[in-house]
C-alpha cells in the first residue's frame, strides 16, 4: 500500500528549529521522539544533523543518555562503561551518543553525551557530583551556560532537568550515598554517587505545568511544530529558578 504521509529532510527539521528559537552558538539538550515526526529521510542521523546545523556554528547539542533503573544504596548499579553501555531514552540519544565525536558523562545513571565545543566542560566530573541531576554536574551546567532544554516530540513530563531542583531541595528526592564503579580513561574506578527516586506517596507534590505556563506568559518558554512532532524550548535557566520557586510555595510551605 502507498503511504502518501509527507516526507520531513534534514533542511526542514533545521529550519523548524530556527523558527522556534534555536540560534548559532547556542547550548540545548534535547528530549526527543523519532516516532513523533512519523517520517524522516534519514531517520535517527537526519535529525541530529539538523540539530548540529540549528546551532552551528559554535553550538553545542547534548541528549540525555540514562541507565537508571531500580536501584538503591543495597542494590547499586552495574558498572558504568560510557562507550558501550546503552541509553534507555530512545533511538535518537542512542545513536548520537555513538557518534565518534560525541562525548559522554560518567554518572552511572544519568549521563549526558554531548557534541561541540562545551562538551568537555558539560560532563567533566559529573560522576562526583553532589547528585544525579543537581547543580554541579552536566545538568545544571546547561542552566549556568545560559543553555535550553529542547523537548522534540517528547512528552513534557520526561524533562529530567525539572529532578535539579527537586535535588537541591526535597530531601525525600536522594537516596544515601552507594559506591557505584565506571570505566574512566584511566581505567575502572569507584565513585560515590546519590540516587534519585520517586517521593513516597502522600509527599506534597509541585506542578510543571503551572512552572511552564507561567514561564510562557514570560517569554521563557516557545512551542510550535515541525510536521506533526510538537516541539517546546525552554530556557533552561530560569526554568530552574521557576522550579525552585514553586518548591518552596507548593512543598517545602506545607511541611
Amino acid at each position: 500500500m502507498h503511504d502518501d504521509k509527507p516526507v520531513l529532510t534534514r533542511t526542514a527539521i533545521c529550519a523548524g528549529l530556527r523558527d522556534l528559537g534555536l540560534r548559532s552558538g547556542d547550548l540545548v539538550i534535547v528530549h526527543s521522539s523519532l516516532k513523533s515526526f512519523g517520517r524522516v529521510e534519514g531517520g535517527a542521523d537526519a535529525v541530529i544533523d539538523a540539530l548540529l546545523d540549528a546551532v552551528s556554528p559554535g553550538g553545542t547539542v547534548a541528549v540525555p543518555t540514562l541507565t537508571y533503573g531500580p536501584f538503591a544504596p543495597e542494590n547499586p548499579p552495574p558498572l558504568f562503561d560510557p562507550k558501550t553501555r546503552p541509553c534507555i531514552v530512545g533511538h535518537i540519544p542512542e545513536t548520537f551518543r555513538q557518534r565518534p565525536e560525541a562525548k559522554r558523562s560518567l554518572h552511572p545513571t544519568h549521563s549526558i553525551a554531548a557534541i561541540g565545543p562545551l562538551a568537555d566542560e558539560l560532563i567533566r566530573d559529573h560522576e562526583r557530583a553532589r547528585s544525579p541531576i543537581g547543580p554541579d554536574g552536566a545538568w545544571g551546567r546547561i542552566a549556568q551556560h545560559g543553555g535550553y532544554v529542547l523537548m522534540l516530540g517528547a512528552p513534557i513530563h520526561t524533562c529530567t532537568m525539572k529532578h535539579g531542583p527537586e535535588e537541591m531541595l526535597i530531601p525525600w528526592r536522594l537516596t544515601d550515598w552507594v559506591d557505584c564503579q565506571v570505566v574512566a580513561p584511566e581505567g575502572v574506578r569507584t565513585v560515590r554517587i546519590r540516587l534519585h527516586q520517586r517521593p513516597p506517596e502522600g509527599k506534597p507534590q509541585w506542578s510543571l505545568e503551572r512552572v511552564l505556563d507561567q514561564m510562557e506568559r514570560t517569554g521563557g518558554v516557545r512551542r510550535g511544530a515541525i510536521g506533526p512532532s510538537p516541539q517546546v524550548l525552554i530556557h533552561a535557566a530560569r526554568f530552574w529558578v521557576a522550579v525552585l520557586a514553586d518548591i518552596e510555595r507548593s512543598v517545602l510551605a506545607t511541611l
